[in-house]
């Protein structure tokens, strides 16, 4: 878990905010399916998280196979990240990291936040993970077998997968019962309270 008993305008550990955004994908507790390619993540106990988002390639480290889990994440990083997870990378012209922060603040995951210094603060941090909740996601659509489009899928967002269930109306069958004060069609005074 993150230790959130720090100085909220504190910078955030890239591996920090590895294992955040693999909670706000839902999937924390997976494990990951592949070995590390990355020789400096064993000590971090975002490891895990670290290698989860790099299968689902959200990350890729540097060219010498290491992720520096103990560097600050900076806020462009942050941007790259969140881009790709909601799947928005289509997007971005280039490979350049600015490029995705200008996608991230036209789509609105970078709304609120201050850029004040090259490291993102956790204040900044859960603010954008705060503003992903709610942004349409871009899906991957396949036309007729070999044409690939991608479409915003409105209303598909973080907040709605990861509250599926909790607010679900369900069909049951099954007897009704009520009292005086609860009723379905009509309040039924002759009703006892036991029934």
């Amino acid at each position: 878990k993150i230790n959130m008993d720090r100085d909220m305008n504190g910078p955030v550990r890239r591996d920090e905010f590895a294992q955040m955004v693999i909670c706000l994908l839902g999937y924390e507790g997976i494990s990951p399916v592949e070995e590390t390619i990355f020789t400096d993540i064993e000590d971090s106990q975002y490891k895990d998280a670290i290698n989860l988002l790099y299968q689902m390639k959200y990350i890729s480290g540097s060219s010498d196979n290491t992720y520096s889990p103990s560097n600050y994440i900076r806020y462009a990083e942050a941007c790259k990240i969140l881009v790709d997870a909601l799947g928005y990378t289509i997007m971005v012209s280039g490979n350049k990291l600015d490029n995705y922060t200008y996608v991230a603040g036209e789509i609105g995951i970078t709304k609120g936040v201050s850029f004040a210094y090259e490291y993102a603060s956790m204040n900044d941090i859960l603010r954008m993970l705060f503003n992903c909740l709610d942004i349409d996601r871009m899906t991957k659509v396949i036309i007729g077998g070999n044409t690939v489009s991608f479409e915003i899928a409105e209303g598909n967002t973080l907040r709605k997968q990861l509250t599926m269930g909790a607010n679900e109306i369900v069909k049951l069958e099954g007897v009704v019962t009520a009292d005086r004060s609860t009723y379905i069609h009509g309040q039924v005074p002759s009703i006892k309270s036991t029934q």
